[in-house]
């Protein structure tokens, strides 16, 4: 028996699309592992013909029940193998309708223009978070294409919030409320194995200043073109003086030996 105060899982709309090369039996709405229906009818009158494949629907009928029928939809209009059905439930405009019956009867002509009619009734369980239903399922002529699916909240209603049945199309612009305690990603501990293309620093416009020691003092000083005058004047004049004194020396010695010659020759 249904659950008569349960809960809603049924479709807000359906799209059925007309098959009829589909037969009533085998059906892939089983209610044993289907929770969501209690129980299936379908059969196919077509009189005293064998032939029980239309070519073409004349008129339809779709019905919801309650305890007495509460959506009626009846159509006459010529309709053919690939066309659709639409059908909204009661459940789309009255959040506290649970449906428990649907009723479809489908009445068509077969290719020798005899009368054909398909009838379906479904008893749904209406156990929570067990939907009767999925875009696929096939009963007779009638192929779920398409479908609007349930209200969350009537059908899976100890969810305290309930899942999006679609992700959102556009981002949160919410910043994160916490930021992280650790970095995203470590540093390297081993060196690069590719070179780096850019130098380590700029190269320098100064000239590379000598160094002096002791035994390359005067190598320094003749191979290193310094911008500082100052620097080779003194050199300069230090190293013209020394000559200086090493000629005028042996000059003056001579100077005085001439002299005394001289005065000695005087005195004779």
């Amino acid at each position: 028996m249904s659950q008569q105060t349960g809960c809603s899982c049924t479709p807000l709309n359906y799209k059925w699309v007309l098959n009829f090369t589909n037969p009533c039996q085998p059906s892939n709405l089983e209610t044993k592992l289907n929770k969501g229906i209690e129980d299936i009818f379908c059969f196919v009158n077509s009189g005293d013909s064998v032939d029980v494949t239309p070519v073409k629907v004349t008129s339809y009928i779709l019905i919801e029940l309650r305890t007495n029928p509460e959506k009626v939809l009846r159509n006459e209009t010529t309709l053919f193998d690939g066309d659709t059905i639409e059908f909204e439930s009661l459940a789309a405009t009255q959040k506290d309708f649970v449906a428990e019956n649907f009723f479809a009867e489908v009445s068509g002509f077969n290719a020798a223009g005899e009368r054909v009619d398909l009838g379906i009734f479904i008893e749904f369980t209406n156990i929570c978070e067990a939907p009767p239903f999925q875009v696929g399922d096939s009963l007779g002529w009638l192929t779920l294409d398409d479908a609007e699916p349930f209200r969350i909240e009537t059908c899976f209603p100890s969810l305290p919030f309930p899942p999006s049945l679609s992700p959102s199309s556009s981002p949160t612009n919410l910043p994160s409320l916490s930021p992280s305690s650790s970095p995203t990603r470590l540093p390297s501990l081993s060196p690069s194995s590719s070179p780096s293309r850019l130098p380590s620093f700029l190269p320098s416009t100064a000239p590379t200043p000598c160094t002096e020691t002791k035994k390359s003092k005067l190598k320094c000083f003749k191979s290193k073109k310094s911008k500082d005058k100052s620097y080779k004047f003194k050199k300069s004049k230090r190293s013209k003086s020394k000559k200086l004194k090493k000629f005028r020396e042996p000059k003056t010695k001579k100077a005085k030996s001439r002299t005394t010659k001289k005065q000695k020759a005087a005195k004779k």
